[in-house]
């Protein structure tokens, strides 16, 4: 049963229904009004409804209700308080879309639209939270059948696949959170990329397989393969190496958690050669991408995704900086860059703006760190001169300085190294 006010509605029987309580039809109220299922009375002005006790309030439409509130919302009755008047959640429009989901079972928020039902498999999504199923691709932005279950290459990222018939749907992760339930974060070093897999229980068609710290225990189906997706990914959608991309590059950059100091694949996405914003579809710009580090392959004119655009690989990579580079047209773009800024991670040039990787695995400037920063080798600073993890300058005493970290000798007092 349906119910039109905040705290539900009695009555029953065939006895008159007074104001507040359920009904189905008009004749059904000794005020003759009926409406979303729960008898009122018209009205011009809240004093018109003060008689009817809890329906207290006269609503736009000029028919008295209960004020409420969203903390006393029927979670689950498809209607909502909003300003203290009831609104179906499909009249929501996503200026509200933080009552879609926690007012609203079973409800999505959709942009420009507003709450509507959770989306089914092979459905557009932006995130997992979208769809039924709890499992959103994360570089073709539809919904897949739900992690774990049975799949094949139309309808799951990464399906595993057994000679026995045994398939488990899978996707490409970073860390455990990625994975729900029992699944695990378990990657193939020599390709750095990092899957999903399954628990290792009774249903394991193949080997129990322990992690290379024996700290994760998985199932390795006995084919040891990967039912890979049926396409290559196309332009501007996510990926991790150049071979998922039917254009044959990734303009990529590690994927680190920051909790530790391990990085656990590449987060990027598949970006083609370009001669003009035609070239990069709807969703991006052909850009100049400056050459950062010694790798050639992922500079020069290619295409970016657009910031603020529909391209799913800035809503996906989410942290990938929006930077103005130079479009080939002449113009500046803002487009979403996947490269890392200084003082983020890296393991080499190219995963940087500045093109230059600390041994300590940080970008820094180009040219090396400037004095003062944190460094591990001589070639860290710009200066080539490291004491104690710390770059310094090469004055000596008596020589001019302006901080302390420019004096090799000494400190720096009245602006000379002393």
């Amino acid at each position: 049963m349906l119910l039109g006010a905040c705290d539900g509605g009695g009555g029953g029987g065939d006895s008159p229904r007074g104001p507040g309580e359920y009904c189905t039809g008009p004749g059904e109220c000794t005020t003759g009004v009926c409406d979303q299922w729960q008898c009122t009375d018209t009205c011009t002005s809240d004093a018109d409804c003060a008689a009817l006790g809890a329906l207290d309030r006269c609503s736009p439409l000029g028919l008295c209700v209960e004020t409420c509130s969203p903390e006393r919302s029927e979670v689950g009755s498809g209607l909502i308080c909003v300003d203290g008047n009831q609104v179906s959640c499909a009249a929501l429009d996503d200026s509200y879309c933080d009552l879609c989901d926690t007012k609203c079972p079973g409800q999505r928020c959709v942009p420009e639209v507003g709450c509507a039902p959770l989306a089914d498999v092979g459905e557009q999504c932006e995130g997992d939270s979208d769809c039924r199923t709890g499992n959103c691709s994360r570089y073709r932005g539809v919904c897949r059948v739900p992690l774990g279950a049975a799949c094949d290459e139309t309808n799951c990222d990464l399906c595993l696949t057994d000679e026995s018939g045994w398939s488990f749907c899978s996707r490409d992760c970073t860390f455990g959170d990625d994975c729900n339930g029992s699944e695990r974060c378990v990657g193939r070093t020599a390709l750095n990329m990092f899957w999903c897999r399954a628990d290792c229980g009774a249903s394991c068609p193949g080997e129990c397989q322990f992690t290379s710290d024996s700290s994760i225990r998985f199932c390795e189906p006995r084919i040891g393969d990967f039912a890979m997706e049926s396409e290559p990914r196309r332009e501007l959608e996510p990926c991790r190496i150049d071979s998922e991309c039917a254009g044959g590059t990734c303009v990529s950059t590690p994927s680190c958690d920051s909790r530790s100091a391990e990085c656990s694949g590449s987060r990027g996405f598949c970006s083609d050669v370009c001669a003009s914003d035609a070239d990069c579809g709807a969703a991006g710009r052909c850009v100049d991408l400056p050459c950062s580090g010694t790798d050639t392959s992922e500079c020069g004119p290619r295409c970016l995704p657009a910031c603020g655009g529909s391209s799913l690989a800035c809503n996906v990579l989410g942290d990938a900086d929006c930077r103005s580079l130079p479009g080939v047209s002449g113009t500046a773009v803002s487009v979403c860059d996947p490269r890392n800024s200084e003082g983020e991670r890296c393991r080499s040039g190219d995963d940087c703006t500045t093109g230059a990787c600390s041994s300590q695995g940080r970008c820094t400037a180009s040219g090396g760190a400037s004095n003062g920063s944190p460094c591990a080798a001589p070639s860290d600073c710009a200066s080539g001169n490291c004491q104690s993890s710390t770059c310094r300058g090469t004055s000596l005493r008596g020589d001019p300085c302006s901080t302390p970290f420019d004096c090799s000798v000494g400190t720096c007092v009245s602006g000379i190294c002393d």
